[in-house]
């Protein structure tokens, strides 16, 4: 694709027998990128990974629910097939045809306090919660813009991260819905984890005393200096200047 980083690969990985978290842990660490999907029933060892590197999933047992804005065909019974439209301001992720709404079904997500690198990128309605459908709400619950829907991960070694908490996003009928932009919106997502898309080049590192020639052999102790790079931003196989 001529981008400025190529990952080694790219895991898409979601709850299965005999999957190994310490795997996909060691797979990012090491610099990949990874694209990972959760059900509402992921293991406490995939939980913990995914905290590990920066996104907590709540609880198992809840779900997504929103009472006011749901899909009255998937989700009349339960009200846990919700729509959201609440996407992230994030031209470097997402397109600007992504709107929504979004069709989601899955556990919500959130963001470790201790977490500099991980941010939402798409998250519940102001009227979605996490809970047990059917069940009344106790305690303090994930409710509205706090309530990640799907999760981005920039790590300081460069790698990527998605979590998605919803395998029936992803799935045909999701996908394929006519009142949804799901497709869309996993697009973008994947092109983003794969770094083609929002990726920032620099290049043409110029360096000089101030007033002085450029790129001298010494520079010595209180010189003034003058550093210029270009930078561009690069999105599906095309850089330019980054704004």
């Amino acid at each position: 694709m001529g981008f400025p980083y190529q990952p080694a690969a790219i895991l898409v990985a979601e709850l299965g027998e005999g999957l190994k978290p310490s795997l996909i842990r060691d797979f990012f660490n090491s610099g990949h990128d990874v694209f990972l999907a959760l059900s509402g029933d992921a293991s406490t060892q995939l939980r913990e990974m995914s905290t590990r590197l920066g996104v907590d999933v709540d609880v198992n047992g809840t779900s997504v629910i929103d009472h006011f804005s749901f899909d009255k065909k998937l989700g009349a019974s339960d009200h846990a097939t919700v729509l959201s439209s609440a996407l992230a301001p994030l031209s470097g992720v997402f397109g600007a045809a992504t709107k929504g709404p979004f069709l989601y079904r899955g556990v919500g997500l959130s963001i470790s306090p201790e977490s500099e690198v991980a941010f939402l990128g798409l998250t519940g309605s102001p009227t979605a919660y996490s809970g047990s459908p059917g069940k009344p709400v106790k305690g303090a619950v994930l409710a509205g813009k706090n309530l990640g829907l799907v999760a981005l991960v920039q790590g300081r070694n460069n790698a990527r991260l998605a979590v998605v908490g919803s395998t029936d996003m992803l799935s045909n009928a999701f996908l394929e819905a006519s009142k949804s932009e799901n497709a869309r919106l996993a697009a973008d997502v994947l092109h983003w984890s794969a770094h083609e898309r929002g990726v920032l080049k620099a290049s043409a590192l110029r360096h000089r005393i101030v007033g002085g020639e450029e790129q001298p052999a010494v520079y010595r102790i209180n010189d003034d200096v003058e550093v210029e790079l270009d930078i561009e931003e690069c999105s599906e196989g095309v850089c330019k200047p980054y704004k």
